[in-house]
């Protein structure tokens, strides 16, 4: 009697544990469109990460910081449903770097939206002249807590 209730309890157990696993893998994903507002390989904005941009303020703090005499300027972003995403590569050595929107779609699931960027690395002879790629993206980031993109993270909280 013993061996079958423990039978019975193991067999629940694995039920269990494949209908967790299999609503797991069903999670819905969805598509978010993703409007590339600027790019350039000369943003001055030295340390790879992601910044958002959620209201005017916001937009003329960073702006103010930018030098005006320095590469093009981006266009002042009309922030009322989408937010600006500001995606930077960081400090590279020579011209080859540039950041690439892979997609037209960011992917979401539950809370977190992956933005398929992808850095391009030189692939020959180029100048040797420090540059900071980055990209901004108009996204809607509502119910959104993490943005993923080239193996970086922007937290909400």
């Amino acid at each position: 009697m013993n061996i079958k209730k423990h039978s019975l309890n193991a067999v629940r157990l694995i039920a269990i544990v494949f209908f967790i696993t299999a609503c797991q893998l069903s999670e819905s994903q969805t598509i978010r469109p993703l409007k590339l507002h600027f790019q350039s390989t000369q943003c001055q904005i030295i340390k790879p990460g992601i910044q958002v941009i959620e209201n005017k303020q916001q937009w003329q703090k960073y702006i103010s910081r930018k030098p005006k005499n320095f590469g093009s300027q981006p266009k002042e972003p009309i922030l009322t449903q989408q937010k600006l995403v500001i995606i930077a590569a960081g400090q590279k050595p020579n011209n080859g770097y540039q950041l690439r929107l892979a997609d037209l779609g960011g992917t979401v699931k539950q809370w977190e939206m992956t933005i398929p960027v992808t850095l391009k690395k030189p692939s020959g002879i180029t100048n040797s002249v420090i540059t900071t790629p980055c990209m901004m993206i108009l996204v809607d980031t509502k119910g959104l807590k993490k943005i993923h993109a080239v193996n970086m993270t922007w937290t909400k909280y």
